[in-house]
């Protein structure tokens, strides 16, 4: 059986409501890597996202992050530092989405752990 390719992302939505394709031909989280741990007392870890093309903030779309099903960033940078994220397993996903709010598309959740130092 093959093993599943986390690099490549799902389409959930391609087109937008007037009928114009929207083609984003790349979009993966780039770091954290999957599966990673992440050594930081202070909790703070730095998620990049490469997407291609990358003028979507041109076309009135936006990245969204999720992490742990809870949106933690809404904007036009495709690299983000989280701040104060606690101890244990993560999971990361980003989607772009246009004007209204519908997902055009969205990355693979991506994994990580995240260990502090704890007295």
């Amino acid at each position: 059986m093959p093993a599943l390719d986390l690099t490549k992302s799902r389409v959930t939505q391609q087109t937008e409501s007037d009928g114009n394709e929207v083609i984003y031909k790349n979009f993966v989280i780039v770091s954290p890597l999957h599966d990673s741990e992440i050594r930081e007392n202070t909790g703070k870890i730095q998620v990049n996202v490469r997407v291609e093309p990358d003028n979507f903030s041109e076309r009135g779309h936006r990245l969204i992050i999720h992490m742990d099903g809870v949106e933690v960033y809404k904007g036009e940078n495709t690299s983000v530092l989280l701040d104060n994220v606690d101890r244990g397993t993560h999971n990361i996903k980003a989607s772009i989405v246009n004007n209204r709010g519908h997902v055009l598309r969205e990355t693979r959740p991506t994994t990580f752990t995240m260990q502090r130092f704890h007295i």
